[in-house]
């Protein structure tokens, strides 16, 4: 029969450094390690430095996928609502042309329900071009990062999004 033998190790002080990945919470990191016991607060700070921001660079990784998406999606409905209001202003043309009205056709001589409906365009497509400048923004924002060329940003508590780790 083998003795078991018994080693003994220097205390240390552990951490663990959670971060939640994408907005539902289903993804989540768990960063942990250890320092000598003595370690100089110096040491310490460094150690969780560079854990935040191995953290920041992977949510910054979802946070760009998620952006991604949301541009396509965001630049796929202007573009419909683009064609959408051409394609009525076109029809609005040729009727009040058909008809045989004095003057040249201008969109504020559509009856009140095609105004609304021109209107109502108008205001969704400013909304998707917002939509558009803010994905791009966050785009801006996490390139750097995920590249691996920013500093550490501190975690701003953005959206989390789903998606596949970088390289």
């Amino acid at each position: 029969m083998t003795e078991a033998k018994t080693m003994k190790a220097d205390p240390a002080l552990g951490f663990s450094y959670q971060v939640v990945l994408d907005k539902d919470a289903r993804r989540t990191i768990v960063f942990q390690t250890h320092v000598a016991n003595e370690a100089n607060q110096a040491d310490i700070d460094a150690l969780l430095d560079k854990m935040g921001k191995a953290a920041d660079r992977q949510i910054a990784w979802y946070d760009l996928q998620q952006a991604r998406e949301d541009l396509e999606g965001q630049q796929r409905v202007a573009k419909s609502l683009v064609m959408q209001m051409e394609t009525m202003d076109q029809l609005a043309q040729a009727r009040y042309e058909s008809s045989d009205r004095k003057g040249p056709w201008d969109p504020e001589k559509l009856p009140p329900a095609e105004k609304q409906a021109r209107h109502n365009l108008r205001v969704s497509l400013e909304r998707y071009r917002e939509g558009i400048e803010k994905a791009q923004n966050a785009i801006d924002r996490c390139t750097p990062l995920v590249n691996g060329a920013a500093s550490h940003v501190p975690d701003s508590g953005s959206n989390r999004h789903s998606g596949q780790p970088g390289s």
